[in-house]
C-alpha cells in the first residue's frame, strides 16, 4: 500500500493537502541537514511509518 492510499483512507478529501504538507516538511528537514528521527516524527504524526519516506522525497 502506498502512502497516498493510507492518507485517502485516514483523511478523506483532505488527503492531497496533507500529502503536500508532509512532502514540504520532509523535504525541509532533509535540505536543512535534519536527521532520521525528525523525518520519522513527521511521518508518525500522520500515522505513517518510515517505510513511506520515498513517497515524499523530492516530490
Amino acid at each position: 500500500m502506498k502512502a497516498k492510499e493510507i492518507l485517502k483512507r485516514e483523511f478523506g478529501s483532505e488527503w492531497k493537502e496533507i500529502h503536500s504538507e508532509i512532502t514540504e516538511q520532509v523535504n525541509d528537514v532533509i535540505s536543512s541537514g535534519g536527521c532520521y528521527d525528525e523525518v520519522e516524527e513527521i511521518l508518525m504524526d500522520y500515522g505513517l511509518e518510515m517505510d513511506y519516506i520515498f513517497d515524499f522525497i523530492g516530490v
